[in-house]
């Protein structure tokens, strides 16, 4: 039998880079350590949201109201109204602006990076597909009856949608329909991903 010769190693250590209040964003120090151009995250307040670096700085903010939508990767958002006509759409980075606003009562649902926005309509019965510049955009819409769930790739631009009668569509970043079928039936969907 050979002996087993051990060495003890240091564990990990978690070292924080930054940190603060998000209540008070911009008085967050950066980190020195992290490159900059990494990825950042968005954080949403109270009628408000901000994106912050992986270094902890503070790259953009805004007012958005109370209701709004993000893009997954904080580029660009959405406001509506509970109860509205209009949809209006904005950048975040590199600078707040707003690219359009429509006339609308459709509940919208933005893409991870805001190429792709469905709107649901108030019976949801129909979703309209429209792009970054507000224009109708690949098959236009899709039908069926009670939507029961929307859902995006985590990092794309591709999306579902399922119905309460068992129709369900899959749908690339233009908009064009690429994947689409019904359930036996009686069944519904309840889920995608």
């Amino acid at each position: 039998m050979q002996p087993v010769r051990v060495q003890a190693g240091g564990g990990a250590q978690i070292i924080p880079e930054w940190h603060g209040s998000l209540r008070h964003v911009n008085g967050i120090e950066k980190s020195p350590n992290v490159p900059a151009e990494r990825a950042g995250f968005l954080v949403k307040m109270d009628g408000a949201a901000a994106v912050l670096g992986a270094d902890g700085a503070l790259r953009a903010s805004a007012e958005t109201g109370e209701l709004s939508s993000f893009s997954a990767d904080g580029n660009y958002f959405i406001k509506f109204q509970k109860v509205g006509s209009e949809i209006e759409f904005f950048s975040l980075l590199p600078a707040l602006n707003r690219f359009w606003k429509i006339k609308s009562f459709e509940y919208p649902y933005l893409s991870p990076h805001g190429k792709l926005i469905l709107l649901l309509n108030s019976d949801q019965s129909a979703i309209r597909m429209i792009d970054n510049s507000g224009n109708e955009t690949g098959e236009r819409s899709v039908a069926g009856f009670l939507c029961t769930v929307i859902a995006f790739a985590e990092r794309s631009d591709f999306g579902a949608a399922g119905f309460m009668s068992g129709g369900y569509f899959f749908v690339g970043p233009g908009g064009k329909v690429i994947g689409s079928g019904t359930l036996p039936t009686g069944c519904a969907v309840k889920g995608l991903a």
